[in-house]
């Protein structure tokens, strides 16, 4: 409440904001008006020339991003180089999207060398028709893209029994998220005809270990994909 010539004038909580806000920006407007900006020095890379262009090549992060790659587990000791971990570097991404080089991998027996001209996908089991594929056929279908998040199962394994780890990559770095390419399961399944009573699926790799994870029936009908490309390019093995 405030007094005006004898009378009480009620100071209302918008009114008050408002003088409030307009005494700041008052403020705001004389301390950057009186600045003085001193123009900038010449940069060296302003000076000479730059590297050559190459006629061919992929492109590479700026050296300047070389702190920023995959790493392994700190808490546990590997002596064997098979079977390991290699976690995404989650503190230093922007965005959502991971770069294909920064996407964490996980390896049973090493890292595989599948060559796309002789690897092929067999679909047999519980269907009418059991088919064969090859790289060529699969991408001969129509494709889709998908931007997914793709977790490991043993995410955040590290600290389980107790927390020893000193980062956010070594913590929860099996975590990735890219922009997925691929043919939708169900389309190969309704290709081969699923025989009445089949539930599950059984996907097994082509690494030396044979990996082999299942999945409901229902949901690869839904949205599984069987995906060949990750980030605009092939997957990376």
């Amino acid at each position: 409440m405030a007094r005006e010539e004898g009378a009480l004038k009620t100071t209302t909580r918008r009114s008050f904001l408002t003088g409030a806000a307009s005494a700041v920006a008052a403020a705001t407007v004389a301390s950057t008006t009186g600045a003085v900006a001193s123009p900038l020095e010449v940069q060296p890379s302003s000076k000479s020339m730059g590297r050559t262009t190459v006629p061919q090549g992929y492109g590479m992060p700026s050296k300047y991003e070389g702190h920023v790659t995959r790493n392994r587990t700190d808490v546990y000791v590997n002596k064997q180089n098979y079977s390991d971990w290699s976690m995404t570097p989650i503190q230093h991404q922007h965005g959502i999207v991971t770069p294909n080089g920064l996407i964490f991998e996980r390896h049973h027996a090493g890292i595989p060398d599948i060559d796309p001209d002789t690897h092929e996908l067999v679909i047999h089991g519980m269907v009418r028709q059991p088919m064969r594929y090859t790289m060529d056929n699969l991408m001969r279908y129509p494709s889709i893209s998908r931007f997914h998040f793709m977790e490991c199962s043993g995410n955040g394994l590290t600290d389980w029994l107790a927390v020893k780890s000193k980062t956010v990559q070594q913590t929860h770095g099996l975590l990735s998220c890219s922009q997925f390419t691929g043919v939708p399961v169900s389309w190969l399944l309704d290709e081969v005809g699923l025989e009445s009573g089949a539930k599950w699926l059984l996907f097994e790799g082509a690494d030396g270990s044979a990996h082999a994870r299942s999945i409901p029936l229902d949901k690869a009908l839904d949205d599984v994909m069987l995906v060949f490309a990750s980030g605009g390019e092939m997957l990376r093995p």
